[in-house]
């Protein structure tokens, strides 16, 4: 590891990959914005097998412009790229920074899995953990908020992002690049204190408190980390030991089973029963997350629905967790690969494309018509199989594969949870914990 007074090199930089357990001769891919830290980030990366992602968010004019000018300064030192654009129709009204983040994420995740790349790196530093702290603390945020961002987390699937930046400061990237001639872009979004990030990057330039520093801000943001770390591996264990997943996106458990863990392993595990069913990066609110935790504790627990997921009775001693089918994303054309309600991911293999399909909700139509063809008989509960995902020409379910249900003579789109693997035994695990 360097210290500040060390000039940070390609060497220094492929230690850090081997000490966090990654693969530096497989294909990678890294985020690059075109300013100072990714540039610096796909310098120190330029010999190694990398695929530089830009993103044009096509939220200012000369955002194309930057975006090719930063291809072609890749290109000069060697390492080859893509430009991902955001297509909207307009840009959001708030939020801005927080949808372009979505956006980019979700654009860089989906071409990494399209070309099999399992790691993703970004050049988030020292300065940015400290900043993060400062925002969440203001937030009032917990311990989860509170611990910063991890050094590595799962995006979804076997694709993993990796910051191997995040003990240098952003003065120790600048100087690689100054060191080797190698500019950057200015975006002018970094220095406007319309955004809450700027005002407290600025803050910390002149703190109201000696020793209120980027640094040791990081330092306590590690020290909370790690005690992340430990309550979510009970968090995992809790899921893996007592939740069964279904690839159709719904689960199940008993009650009772929260009892035996402490409250906060139970509402952490309840928060990712909740992601996994609505397909959605975050959570409900804590209030909120709470009342459930205690409702279902009552013997008396007949059903609630929380961010678009239901909780309902299955039984003696079992909840359901599914998707609720009025929150779910309406039906949509698949051209080639999409992800849909935030849950599956669907891919078509026929060149050319054979039929004009639709995903959507199976519905109450849908189970109707599998129903009149199977004698009655569902392969999922009810309540599962509305919002299971199925195939439509038209208003015509063609297949539910989930449900055993399809037209065997048309090449059906490959459909996958996004959020679930399967385990040596088979057992389908969710990967969401970070």
């Amino acid at each position: 590891m360097t210290t500040s007074a060390d000039p940070l090199t390609e060497n220094d930089f492929r230690q850090t990959l081997a000490a966090m357990d990654i693969d530096v001769s497989a294909r990678m891919a890294i985020a690059v914005s075109g300013g100072a830290d990714s540039m610096c980030l796909a310098l120190l990366a330029k010999n190694l097998n990398v695929l530089a992602l830009v993103v044009d968010h096509q939220l200012r004019l000369e955002s194309r412009q930057e975006a090719d000018a930063t291809v072609q300064r890749l290109a000069s030192f060697g390492v080859s790229a893509e430009i991902l654009t955001w297509h909207h129709d307009e840009t959001p009204s708030s939020n801005i920074q927080a949808a372009a983040r979505e956006a980019r994420y979700r654009l860089m995740s989906d071409r990494c899995r399209k070309l099999g790349i399992k790691t993703l790196l970004t050049a988030h530093h020292l300065d940015d953990q400290a900043e993060t702290f400062l925002l969440r603390l203001n937030r009032g945020s917990g311990l989860a908020g509170l611990a910063g961002m991890a050094s590595k987390r799962n995006l979804e699937g076997s694709l993993q992002l990796v910051r191997p930046f995040l003990d240098l400061s952003k003065q120790q990237l600048i100087d690689v690049l100054e060191r080797s001639g190698v500019g950057w872009i200015d975006d002018p979004s970094n220095t406007s204190e319309t955004f809450d990030r700027v005002k407290a990057r600025n803050l910390l330039k002149k703190p109201p408190l000696e020793g209120l520093n980027s640094a040791r801000l990081a330092q306590t943001a590690s020290a909370l980390g790690r005690a992340r770390r430990a309550i979510e591996f009970y968090v995992a264990k809790w899921l893996d030991d007592c939740v069964v997943f279904h690839e159709a996106g719904f689960a199940s458990f008993s009650p009772t089973s929260l009892t035996t863990v402490p409250e906060e392993i139970g509402l952490r595990a309840l928060a990712h029963l909740i992601r996994f069913g609505s397909g959605q990066p975050y959570g409900p609110r804590f209030n909120k997350l709470v009342r459930l935790y205690e409702d279902l504790a009552k013997s008396e627990f007949t059903g609630a629905t929380l961010s678009g997921v239901c909780f309902a009775s299955d039984g003696p001693g079992q909840i359901l967790v599914v998707r609720e089918l009025a929150a779910a994303e309406p039906r949509a054309a698949i051209a080639h690969t999409t992800v849909w309600d935030g849950r599956f991911n669907v891919e078509r293999t026929d060149q050319p494309l054979e039929c004009d399909f639709q995903i959507g909700c199976v519905g109450e139509n849908g189970v109707l018509q599998i129903k009149a063809e199977s004698d009655g008989q569902l392969s999922i509960p009810r309540e599962a199989a509305l919002s299971a995902p199925g195939y439509f020409e038209g208003d015509t379910l063609i297949a539910a594969p989930h449900l055993g249900y399809g037209d065997t003579d048309k090449k059906l789109p490959v459909l996958t949870h996004r959020w679930l693997t399967s385990s040596d035994s088979g057992k389908k695990t969710y990967r969401g914990v970070q």
